[in-house]
């Protein structure tokens, strides 16, 4: 699913941006879901299908991401497990996941899980059971 976002270009104010894959049913509607939380804590929900994205990320029109990623207000490019964890620490409800990331060794567990999820996440059950 594809909607048109209006973006500010007002350099005086910076906005942060969450972008998913909106190829993929699993980010669109967990997007969706969270769009109203992430606008509350400033984030502007984007796909990374959208142009200027593609372009910031480097990303040629038929390639597929890998992960969603995260523009900061700091301008920084965060992608998967650490723009999960840079999102979650804004959100009362996902602070554990933050406080865990910050445990030794932790990130590299939700770097892997991140990339087992977004490996199988347009899966049905049939072709996750042949890959598997």
């Amino acid at each position: 699913m594809f909607t048109e976002k209006t973006v500010n270009t007002d350099k005086n104010i910076r906005n942060a941006y969450v972008c998913y894959d909106a190829h993929c049913p699993y980010c669109t509607a967990l997007g969706l879901r969270l769009e109203k939380t992430l606008a509350a804590r400033g984030f502007i929900l984007l796909p990374l299908q959208t142009p200027w994205v593609m372009r910031r990320l480097g990303l040629h029109p038929n390639e597929r991401p890998a992960e969603m990623k995260v523009f900061t207000r700091e301008n920084a490019i965060l992608g998967g497990a650490d723009a999960v964890v840079y999102v979650a620490q804004r959100i009362w409800w996902a602070c554990p996941l933050f406080a865990f990331a910050r445990i030794p060794g932790a990130m590299r567990v939700l770097r892997a899980a991140y990339r087992w999820i977004a490996a199988r996440r347009t899966c049905t059950a049939a072709t996750c059971l042949r890959r598997a």
